[in-house]
């Protein structure tokens, strides 16, 4: 019995490899947008923690002008149980980074991940909350552009 059958049927929907893979995507191809290089591979253990979890994802700000830094400071209950959130995800954010991977949507390059193919976004009639994910990971993307991944893990308050 894999990981995935030993989940919920609610779980094995939510964390879904597919579904998880194309949230990495998302967040890849906007820190290449933003970087034109590849997006340090442990960037990837921050996104879904904070686009699965609902409270996290519904406090974002609509667009990256606000500064990560900032908005970290304003959400300090959200901040105290990413560590915890992190840790929990962080084999489904593997399991996630194996199937973009293998299905060659993500590839390794210079020791960072990039996009190997355009991925199309979400559409409304996939559902409110899926369009919501993608935004979210996008929006991480764009951010984790504008900071060095130590940074970044020290204002998530996670330790790798």
């Amino acid at each position: 019995m894999t990981a995935i059958t030993r989940r919920s049927p609610e779980a094995a929907a939510l964390f879904n490899p597919a579904f998880t893979g194309i949230l990495l995507i998302h967040a890849v191809r906007e820190y290449e947008s933003e970087v034109s290089g590849p997006m340090p591979l442990p960037f990837a253990f921050l996104v879904l923690p904070a686009v699965l979890h609902e409270e996290t994802r519904q406090a974002l700000p609509r667009s990256s002008r606000k500064k990560l830094v900032a908005w970290m400071n304003e959400h300090p209950v959200l901040r105290a149980g990413f560590p915890q959130r992190a840790a929990a995800l962080t084999q489904i954010t593997r399991e996630a980074l194996r199937f973009a991977l293998r299905s060659g949507a993500l590839a390794i390059e210079s020791g960072g991940l990039s996009t190997a193919s355009r991925s199309r976004k979400f559409s409304k009639s996939q559902g409110a909350e899926v369009v919501d994910c993608g935004r979210a990971a996008s929006l991480l993307g764009r951010w984790f552009a504008s900071v060095d991944v130590v940074t970044a893990y020290v204002l998530f308050g996670v330790r790798p």
